[in-house]
């Protein structure tokens, strides 16, 4: 997966620990139309996976994004259930946009 910090692109990798799934993000709309999403699920797999957290708060939206993004990619292919919030944001994502992350925002 792509992660972008300032100018640097890098790759990451993360590891979903046992017990946490995509579902404990408790993806929700607001009022806005943003997508609202549980940290401490974003915590979890951080840690798990030797990640700072802090970086990826710090980073901005469309670090997030991917990191959901992808995070949505292996619970699918995994046999995880289908999460409507997240199947929705998808219908509306821009197809050109780098990991379809930047038609809608993360809170």
């Amino acid at each position: 997966m792509r992660f972008l910090v300032g100018e640097m692109i890098g790759h990451i990798k993360f590891s979903v620990p046992e017990g946490l799934s995509f579902l404990d993000l408790h993806l929700r709309w607001n009022d806005e139309g943003h997508i609202l999403f549980d940290w401490a699920a974003i915590d979890r797999l951080c840690e798990a996976s030797g990640i700072d957290s802090g970086l990826i708060r710090r980073s901005g939206a469309d670090n997030v994004a991917r990191l959901i993004n992808q995070w949505y990619l292996v619970h699918r292919s995994n046999g995880g259930a289908i999460d409507l919030v997240k199947e929705e944001a998808m219908s509306y994502a821009i197809p050109d946009a780098p990991y379809n992350c930047h038609s809608f925002m993360f809170h």
